[in-house]
Order: structure tokens, then sequence, then C-alpha cells
């Protein structure tokens, strides 16, 4: 699931948004998916990002 691969490579994806002006996009209909997601980057940026 996509939100479990955030959270593995939470150091990669903070470095690519913050420092080579990454972006992260999220498409498709899944009914929960984009929730998870976002949940997972929030928690991802805090704790790579404090």
């Amino acid at each position: 699931m996509l939100q479990h691969r955030v959270k593995e490579q939470a150091a990669l994806l903070w470095d690519l948004i913050t420092n080579s002006n990454g972006h992260f996009y999220i498409a498709g209909n899944a009914k929960d998916m984009p929730t998870a997601v976002c949940d997972a980057l929030k928690e991802a940026f805090q704790s790579e990002g404090a």
C-alpha cells in the first residue's frame, strides 16, 4: 500500500520535497486511500522535519 511506502521512504520524501523542490501528487478514486496517504505524509514529515 502506498501509505506504507511513504512511511518507509519518509527521509527520502522529506529530502526531495524540501531540498530538491519535489512535488507529491495523489491521484485515483480509492475510497480511503487519499486520506490514509495524507495521514502518512503528515506523520512522515512531522518525524523528519522535527
